[in-house]
């Protein structure tokens, strides 16, 4: 991750992750999103299912506008869009390829996920200067079509000047058994990503709404809760 440019994907994805945070409503199915060749647009479609609130709507605008002003480009061609479940979704976008995932919640019957819709990484070189941007990255990917209505936020972090690196899943109410298996999964792949000298972490806890969610690190994942 040494050539983080703002006019890469990677960033595009790490902008996008960021224009989520606290977005994320369990009627939301899909972002799909690229880049124009001129690599100064910004491709984005929201896909949801159900009938959604006037709040909703506006949150994921506000998403799309807060993505694209971290990367100070326009948002080109942004849709949001109701697509039930279970129709297909549409890779659509600029370039030839149709598009990649930021985001895919879990869904039954889920199929395999096509590589060609998942922001490839290069390994995670030993001296790279942005491991936590290269974590949340990697938390990204490993998130698609794993995302349920319980789980409230995946926190990484790499402490400065250490070795470690840390992953925090947090959930509310009666989660399933086969859920934290899910979510251990995603964590050894997220941490199967970094360079071997980090010593990995994993996490997964209740905490239940409203308590709040407080300590050091980063968000890969955060829901849209209540505001109290």
């Amino acid at each position: 991750m040494k050539n983080l440019d703002r006019d890469s994907i990677e960033y595009t994805l790490l902008c996008i992750q960021g224009g989520l945070f606290d977005a994320v409503t369990p009627d939301l199915r899909a972002v799909v999103f690229d880049l124009y060749e001129d690599r100064k647009r910004l491709f984005l479609r929201f896909y949801y299912d159900g009938d959604v609130s006037e709040e909703d709507i506006e949150g994921w605008n506000c998403s799309i506008t807060e993505a694209s002003s971290g990367m100070g480009i326009r948002s080109d061609n942004e849709q949001i869009e109701r697509l039930d479940f279970p129709k297909p979704i549409p890779f659509l976008g600029p370039n030839e390829g149709g598009g990649y995932l930021a985001f895919l919640r879990l869904e039954p019957g889920s199929a395999e996920l096509d590589p060609a819709r998942i922001v490839h990484l290069n390994p995670m070189e030993e001296d790279d200067p942005y491991p936590e941007a290269y974590a949340l990255l990697a938390a990204s990917n490993a998130l698609l079509g794993k995302i349920s209505p319980e789980l409230r936020a995946v926190i990484v972090e790499v402490p400065p000047g250490t070795t470690l690196f840390n992953i925090h899943f947090i959930y509310d109410g009666e989660s399933l058994s086969e859920k934290i298996r899910l979510w251990e999964s995603v964590g050894l792949e997220i941490c199967s990503r970094m360079d071997p000298k980090y010593t990995c972490d994993i996490k997964i806890t209740r905490i239940d709404f409203p308590q709040k969610i407080s300590g050091p690190g980063r968000c890969a994942y955060f829901r849209k809760e209540p505001q109290l």
